[in-house]
């Protein structure tokens, strides 16, 4: 029998999206498929949307199984709920404004089972209302290298845009941190890729991730978001400290911890920043690792230089919008 796909996809407030989030998931060319929804009690049509479209899909109906939380817990425990319902050979995380092309499944698949792999990472569409941009994966062969470029967020932590081997998530007991839902899945990522035993690139751009949710989590930075996103990285911290091969991260970890802060710099409203500068202490030095338009972001920061930060990160946003 062929290989089963589970597909984990969490649901809450997403009415507007998920019609063509399960178009394109219920369309998939490949069979052997098993869809996990997980409704964490939207307030929303959502699950109504979902299931009239999964009418124009009657031979799809025994592969879904829609699973409602009693309460509201969050992303991390939604995607965590899927996943103990999966019995899937392979795992893949979809986010329900997010969409995947039709055949994406049916060469991942094929991909995986040709390569013998734990993981598959692909690359992705970002969608920018009318605008689509390819946004390539650069994976280093070297695993050690690749780990340290997800913590250091030079490649994505996303978990969506990977395909998992359900055995390894079972086998290194590796989940996401229920209460943190924003990087709750840089939290994930890099652990799981340290237990991988064979991670492989498969270079199709398959995955369209939304950028115009302005309810998604990425688009509305609050002080627990930031505080959610410094948990995250004293998690990955806490995990590689009590690893024997510390030593090839430790650097890495405290670059992150800059790189967060440039990361909420470009994405946050300029009253957190403030309250950012304080999260960390960082030495100086630190700086002559990262790109230059970063330094200068970060010593603006330091500085409380808001006006030119401000400045500089508006042109930024709007170089980013017409990229």
């Amino acid at each position: 029998m062929c290989t089963k796909i589970s597909l984990l996809i969490p649901v809450y407030g997403v009415e507007n999206y998920i019609e063509r989030c399960a178009r394109s998931l219920f369309g998939q060319t490949y069979q052997n498929i098993e869809y996990i929804f997980v409704d964490d009690c939207t307030k929303d049509s959502s699950i109504d949307v979902l299931k009239s479209v999964l009418n124009d899909y009657p031979f799809r109906k025994k592969q879904v199984a829609v699973i409602h939380h009693n309460s509201n817990k969050g992303l991390s425990a939604a995607r965590n709920t899927a996943f103990s319902h999966a019995t899937g050979d392979y795992i893949i995380h979809v986010d329900s404004d997010d969409y995947l092309e039709l055949d994406a499944v049916r060469l991942l698949c094929e991909f995986a089972e040709t390569e013998c792999a734990d993981v598959v990472v692909f690359d992705n569409y970002c969608v920018y209302g009318n605008r689509i941009v390819e946004n390539h994966q650069h994976i280093p062969n070297d695993k050690t290298s690749y780990i340290k470029n997800l913590i250091e967020r030079k490649d994505q932590s996303s978990i969506w845009g990977k395909m998992f081997l359900r055995k390894l998530v079972l086998d290194s007991g590796v989940q996401s941190f229920e209460n943190v839902n924003f990087g709750e899945d840089y939290a994930v990522v890099p652990r799981l890729m340290y237990y991988a035993k064979k991670i492989v690139k498969l270079d199709k751009y398959l995955y369209y991730y939304v950028q115009y949710n302005k309810e998604s989590y990425t688009n509305n930075i609050t002080l627990k978001s930031i505080n959610e996103l410094y948990v995250a990285n004293n998690m990955l911290e806490h995990f590689f400290s009590g690893q024997k091969d510390y030593y090839l991260y430790n650097n890495s970890i405290s670059l992150s911890k800059l790189r967060i802060q440039v990361y909420l710099l470009k994405v946050s409203n300029k009253t957190l920043w403030n309250y950012i500068e304080q999260l960390n202490a960082e030495p100086i030095h630190e700086y002559s690792y990262l790109p230059l338009f970063d330094k200068i972001l970060l010593k603006l920061l330091k500085n409380e230089r808001y006006r030119t930060l401000s400045f500089i990160v508006y042109a930024y946003r709007q170089m980013i919008k017409l990229k």
